[in-house]
């Protein structure tokens, strides 16, 4: 259902959802704008942007002033991304391939860059998508134009390292305010990009950068904000997961954790992923041990090293080094396997416990080369709002 605005002089606004002709309004001239609009799916929404004709209309006595508006998909969303860590691809799959196992090729592939390892994939509030190269020391972006097919677009912006702001960066995250934080492995730092240091290539020099103290920073492979704004990141070397809360955010330093999670009877192993559910629980994929554990919202509030409420363990490969999490819509958790070249899911009523259950959709073919970063566009429906 279309979402239209109009508006003119003297305070006046009207909403539309359909064609309509409005009469008996004052000489003026009237602005028409479009919202975007979101058509849920039980695996991932589409994003519907509006293009305005007659965006300004000056309505005369006794005239009339004529504007248009056309709906159309938003290229890129309705699709899980995929960054592949053995080649300088990242490919989408639709909502419609993702409803069963299949080894088709995907609905779109993008080549990034000639050597380019990729590693994190993150999409910003307007629907362009950004890939942190492992091997090239930056961090590129790709509009949502350039996402409707197939091909080797250059990048929108490059972000290019100055001073080791950028050190084989591994993972992306966008937190509320639109500013965009990278770990990097290289130098066990993780660093911040506001919205206006976004708008343009170049090599700024990072709001924030977080370095490590005492091991607090280890390998950072993982990152993910919770609905409080608290950043969470894991240590690939240590085996901890650590908290930074947002006041620890605003400024560079080496603060000391808010929370350690440190590991008990195998609970984080190598953890490489990271993914937080409707409820709060944070969700952890050991690469060391082939399993993805979950600790509760309760479980997060102190440093500690708490057993986890569920553990999921491999199944017929079903779990070979998870390192990439994302849930969908209906709350199923996806995982990307580096080790075997496939994307797997597991239902929400297999998320409730510990075992090992059997994907309920696999994904695999040619196009997964060592997957490794998973983002739905539009982010998921059921995931809290900040």
């Amino acid at each position: 259902t279309p979402s239209v605005a109009v508006s003119g002089p003297a305070g006046y606004r009207q909403s539309l959802s359909a064609t309509q002709t409005l009469s008996g309004i004052a000489v003026g001239s009237y602005t028409v704008t479009a919202a975007l609009v979101v058509v849920p799916n039980p695996i991932v929404a589409t994003v519907y942007a509006g293009t305005v004709t007659g965006e300004t209309a000056t309505v005369s006595a006794g005239a009339t002033a004529t504007a248009s508006v056309s709906y159309a998909a938003r290229p890129g969303s309705g699709a899980l991304w995929v960054a592949n860590s053995n080649g300088s691809t990242v490919v989408a799959y639709t909502a419609a391939q993702l409803g069963a196992s299949t080894g088709a090729a995907p609905a779109t592939a993008l080549t990034t860059g000639a050597g380019a390892i990729q590693s994190g994939v993150a999409f910003d509030a307007g629907g362009n998508l950004w890939v942190a190269s492992y091997s090239n020391n930056t961090v590129v972006e790709f509009t949502a134009s350039q996402l409707g097919a197939s091909g080797s677009p250059a990048p929108a912006v490059t972000l290019s390292a100055t001073g080791g702001s950028l050190n084989r960066p591994t993972t992306l995250a966008f937190d509320a305010s639109g500013t965009l934080w990278v770990g990097n492995v290289g130098s066990n730092t993780v660093v911040a990009f506001t919205a206006s240091q976004l708008g343009a290539s170049g090599s700024p020099a990072p709001a924030v950068t977080l370095s490590a103290t005492g091991g607090s920073l280890n390998n950072p492979i993982a990152l993910a904000f919770d609905v409080s704004g608290t950043l969470w990141v894991t240590n690939d070397v240590s085996s901890t997961v650590v908290a930074f809360a947002p006041s620890q955010l605003t400024a560079s330093g080496s603060p000391a954790p808010a929370v350690t999670l440190s590991a008990t009877g195998g609970s984080l192993n190598a953890p490489e992923a990271l993914a937080f559910d409707v409820s709060g629980t944070l969700w952890v994929g050991n690469a060391g041990s082939n399993t993805v554990v979950a600790f509760t919202a309760s479980q997060l509030g102190a440093s500690g090293s708490p057993m986890p409420t569920a553990t999921l363990s491999p199944n017929a490969g079903s779990l070979n080094a998870p390192v990439g999490l994302a849930f969908d819509a209906s709350g199923s958790l996806w995982v990307a396997n580096a080790a075997n070249n496939t994307v797997v899911a597991f239902a929400a009523s297999q998320l409730v416990g510990s075992g090992a259950p059997a994907p309920t959709v696999t994904l695999s073919g040619s196009s997964l080369a060592g997957p490794v970063g998973l983002a739905f566009d539009p982010p998921s429906e059921n995931l809290p709002l900040r």
